[in-house]
């Protein structure tokens, strides 16, 4: 892969309020509702059950000037975090600009977390024909093969195998940012169905293969099907992928969510992480195809797959962080950071080992760095 690539930050602003910290009660495990990124909050029926040490929330947000409207995501959230937000400890200096944020809510009893940020109550019928399709791969044992969900009207489904193919799955792997060369379709449960109560949005579907999005294909319209889950489609991509071709976006305005774009057909998809997780500044390494981030909420420098899997903690920075910029040192395979919080520079090996500062003198705020990257 070449190492040649472009990165693009989207800021906007940030207004947090939570439920007051008094309310902190004997730690146990919670059920809350999970759902993310819906358009009404009624809309989500799951329950998880939460570890002792997490709480329910909900946070509500405009999407981007594309989409123009609220999403909703609840689940489970640490309490420290909940705590945190609640005035129970410190958030971080930048926090008014972070995300542009209409609710952010926790609370303390079972189930609590559908109703704190509000929402219409009704759901809309269709999506607008200005938002994009998103899909994604269930069920592969790695990142580029999988049962295809797609998501419509605020939730993900599945594809009816009928007739489904190659050029189909040419069009699935390019949405991904894949190669189209090489991609095959699969049929039937090779990669399991999904849950009887999955929705099934789409059948018949028929495509040329260079399609940009698998909702321009002929398909019968959403939701209109006469097949079970025991046909969901699925699709086997090429990993490889030109690097020219792929740009990552961090939008911060959305949360935190990091996308990854083919400049060839301007398809672009989330790297699904979980919403636990609020990257401020980020660096690509393509020698092993990782993304290396910042957490100003958690206080972490990380590093995920470009495909959503195998996050990995590689430093737990203290609570005067407040971590700034980031990068990768792709030669000597060292990642570079800068904490204004602390006045330093620190630097720490890519698989989390070495790590030490460099500078913490002379300091005033840093906020950004540049890397030359050297052999000696």
């Amino acid at each position: 892969m070449s190492m040649t690539l472009r990165r693009f930050i989207l800021t906007a602003g940030f207004l947090v309020s939570c439920c007051s910290s008094s309310l902190i009660e004997k730690r146990a495990s919670k059920s809350c509702y999970e759902c993310n990124n819906i358009a009404d909050p009624s809309q989500c029926t799951r329950v998880v059950t939460c570890p002792a040490n997490e709480e329910c929330y909900t946070q509500s947000h405009s999407t981007s000037s594309i989409f123009q409207s609220t999403v909703y995501s609840m689940g489970c959230r640490s309490t420290s975090l909940c705590n945190a937000l609640s005035g129970g400890g410190a958030v971080g200096k930048r926090n008014t600009r972070q995300l542009n944020t209409h609710c952010n809510q926790c609370c303390r009893t079972n189930n609590c977390n559908r109703n704190l940020c509000g929402g219409s109550g009704t759901t809309n019928p269709t999506v607008s024909t200005s938002s994009p399709t998103y899909v994604r791969l269930i069920g592969g044992s790695n990142a580029y093969e999988g049962r295809v969900e797609v998501f419509h009207n605020g939730i993900f489904g599945s594809i009816c195998d009928d007739g489904w193919g190659g050029s189909e799955a040419q069009v699935i792997c390019g949405m991904l940012g894949y190669s189209r060369s090489g991609s095959g379709g699969a049929q039937g449960t090779v990669f399991g169905g999904a849950p009887l109560y999955a929705k099934i949005f789409m059948d018949e579907v028929n495509c040329t293969g260079t399609e940009a999005s698998i909702d321009q294909c002929h398909f019968n319209g959403w939701g209109v099907h006469d097949c079970g889950h025991d046909e969901d489609a699925g699709v086997i991509c090429n990993s490889a992928s030109q690097e020219d071709n792929i740009i990552f976006l961090l939008d911060t305005g959305l949360g935190g969510v990091i996308f990854r774009m083919d400049l060839n057909t301007q398809s672009y998809v989330p790297i699904p992480m979980n919403s636990l997780y609020t990257p401020t500044a980020f660096d690509y390494d393509p020698t092993d195809g990782r993304i290396y981030f910042v957490d100003y909420k958690l206080r972490q420098l990380m590093s995920v797959h470009f495909s959503g899997t195998d996050v990995r903690e590689l430093k737990q920075l203290d609570a005067n962080a407040d971590l700034e910029k980031i990068q990768v040192d792709p030669i000597n395979r060292r990642l570079f950071y800068a904490d204004t919080g602390n006045n330093l520079i620190g630097t720490i090996n890519l698989d989390g080992t070495g790590y030490k500062v460099i500078v913490n003198q002379g300091l005033d705020e840093p906020r950004d760095l540049a890397l030359v990257p050297a052999t000696q």
